[in-house]
């Protein structure tokens, strides 16, 4: 949920507003006081649950780190460079397939859902081009992050998990090696780079046939 919020609020700044740092500020400050209310909100429910005080901070202090990815998230997609939103997108690449499937409650077509965040990342690659170095760059460091963003995420939830043994190094360490493993987030990385290709190579036939 936060990574979806930081998706609407950066692309509509990018892509809606003539102003965008003072709708980005205007945004931030949105996120921010909706989801320190979502933190206090939180913490009156599970301070009356069966947490000890351990296990609430553990629960407390992920959510403050949460809220502030969210928020540079949100200032990566609205203010960064075309190359920083990619990378920005790229930490987001499953979010948008996930959300719109939540919300059309569409489970059969989850799996090509999946695949809308990652045409949307191959869009800004594309974009960007592959002509120069630090394009080339940009692509592998987006596609790196696209493929361990989901280990990562598998990782905290475990480690977010009051059960002492979802917290072991051993069963962290198995929990995001089969997500890095998995097939699927190959064949959305495959997407994401085919996509990137083809916008590139289009966009470069077009650029020299306006020049001739």
């Amino acid at each position: 949920m936060g990574g979806a919020s930081a998706l609407l609020t950066g692309l509509g700044t990018r892509l809606l507003a003539n102003r965008r740092g003072r709708c980005a500020v205007l945004c931030g400050l949105g996120l921010l006081t909706g989801w320190t209310a979502a933190i206090y909100q939180t913490w009156t429910v599970l301070r009356t649950a069966a947490l000890d005080v351990e296990q609430l901070g553990v629960h407390l202090g992920l959510t403050q780190s949460m809220v502030v990815g969210v928020l540079v998230l949100h200032a990566g997609l609205s203010l960064a460079p075309l190359g920083g939103f990619s990378i920005a997108l790229a930490v987001l690449s499953l979010m948008p397939g996930h959300w719109l499937g939540e919300v059309l409650a569409v489970d059969a077509a989850q799996t090509h859902l999946d695949f809308l965040g990652p045409i949307m990342l191959g869009i800004a690659l594309g974009y960007l081009g592959f002509a120069r170095g630090s394009a080339l760059l940009l692509w592998c460091a987006a596609l790196l992050v696209q493929w361990i963003m989901p280990a990562v995420l598998s990782v905290a939830a475990s480690f977010s998990s009051s059960a002492e043994d979802l917290r072991s190094p051993n069963h962290l360490w198995a929990v995001g090696r089969e997500q890095l493993l998995q097939l699927h987030h190959v064949y959305l990385g495959l997407g994401t780079l085919a996509t990137a290709m083809l916008l590139s190579v289009i966009l470069l036939f077009v650029r020299r046939a306006r020049h001739r």
